[in-house]
């Protein structure tokens, strides 16, 4: 019987090569591709670190109108524009990128989209982009630190007491929290409801939680809300005063232009600003508080004058108007007359300016987010009694 056959052929070899040649092949093709992948990889990240890059440059205006101390405000954002720093290098990727955006809407708008674009060429020579789309508010930046406190479910913003903002700092805790009380004087307090900031009872005693809880304080319902602000500035007396003497500033409050308040009586409180830690006067600033009695139909309107201001100099009372933002109505940024007020007003502060011009002189530094607006006139050459009433209407506090 003959032996068996043993080893490869020559052709059984070249075939074995052929086939290890193919799977090597295949291989390098796989980790060409890998590398590119990989490569794509991580110019994709670097593309997405641009674009939230400018996201958040848009993000972070510092005001809402335009101005010199705004290096960016909501009204400069761009429609469209590409990145004046095109092409873009980066020392953590192997290609240069192009950057643009679209910021949609206008600038009036509550809400406006935005779109950042970065596109660049791979080393395969294929042209590759991301798109990093989100929305940008209109929020004013001075209230910004609202947004650190979870917001109610019924929207009321409430003090650290735990109370609406509108009601007064040094009011006392009523009906085991659910109401505030604020004396103006032994026969006269105000009950504010803590939700709304809204005065809802008008108490003839000095009104004690006893008192209160017994039914023997007096308070009948009364629905008003309070305007209040800060009147600031310097009305100098003849010649140039010695170094260090306080501005003499108005009298208080005149609210004979107020129409809307059903024939009932406006109370105000006009007295020397004190520090809230120290309780100590602020040199130079008043801060009063009125409350309104509320039209049940359609609220209060008319202006608020400063009584007593002299009509003697160059003295002019100014409105300190906030500049447009968000969620702010002509009310609440002190345009006035003020037109159907339904509710509390705070920040409804003057500065008073003795400067020999028709308009009002900004201190050093301006105010801040807003403008000052001549209220009324009280020099020599413009005075009239309607706009410089020599009285005001303050409650006498004792």
């Amino acid at each position: 019987m003959p032996p068996r056959d043993r080893g490869f052929t020559l052709i059984e070899a070249m075939i074995a090569l052929v086939i290890i040649a193919f799977g090597l092949l295949a291989l390098a093709g796989m980790q060409i591709m890998l590398s590119r992948n990989a490569d794509v990889a991580k110019q994709r990240t670097e593309a997405m670190r641009l674009a939230q890059e400018r996201m958040e440059v848009m993000r972070s205006y510092t005001g809402i109108a335009s101005g010199p101390a705004v290096p960016l405000a909501w009204q400069d954002l761009d429609t469209v524009e590409n990145d004046p720093a095109n092409p873009i290098a980066s020392t953590y990727s192997n290609t240069v990128f192009s950057r643009s955006w679209i910021v949609e809407g206008a600038p009036q708008d509550a809400l406006r989209p935005v779109s950042v674009t970065v596109a660049w060429v791979d080393r395969a020579g294929e042209p590759q982009s991301i798109t990093l789309t989100s929305v940008i508010s209109n929020t004013d930046p001075v209230r910004v630190g609202a947004l650190g406190v979870a917001v109610p479910a019924d929207g009321n913003v409430r003090q650290p007491e735990n109370r609406n903002i509108n009601i007064p700092v040094a009011a006392r805790e009523l009906d085991e929290g659910k109401k505030s009380v604020y004396q103006f004087k032994p026969d006269l307090a105000m009950v504010f409801n803590n939700t709304t900031g809204l005065v809802v009872e008008r108490c003839t005693t000095l009104v004690s939680d006893a008192a209160y809880s017994g039914g023997t304080a007096g308070c009948v319902p009364f629905e008003a809300a309070i305007v209040s602000g800060f009147v600031t500035g310097a009305v100098l007396p003849t010649g140039t005063p010695p170094a260090g003497s306080l501005p003499t500033l108005p009298s208080g409050i005149n609210t004979d232009d107020v129409i809307g308040t059903s024939g009932q009586p406006i109370s105000c409180v006009y007295a020397v600003a004190k520090n809230q830690n120290t309780g100590e006067n602020l040199a130079g600033a008043h801060y009063y508080l009125c409350v309104v009695p509320i039209d049940a139909t359609s609220g209060w309107s008319g202006r608020l004058l400063l009584g007593g201001v002299p009509t003697t100099a160059n003295d002019k009372v100014c409105r300190i108007q906030f500049e447009l933002g968000a969620g702010l109505s002509d009310n609440q940024r002190n345009i006035q007359p003020y037109v159907n007020v339904e509710t509390s007003l705070d920040n409804q502060n003057y500065f008073i300016d003795n400067s020999s011009g028709d308009t009002c002189t900004p201190p050093t530094p301006p105010f801040s987010g807003a403008t000052l607006v001549v209220h009324q006139d009280c020099r020599a050459s413009a005075a009239t009694a309607a706009d410089c009433p020599g009285s005001a209407d303050n409650t006498p506090l004792q």
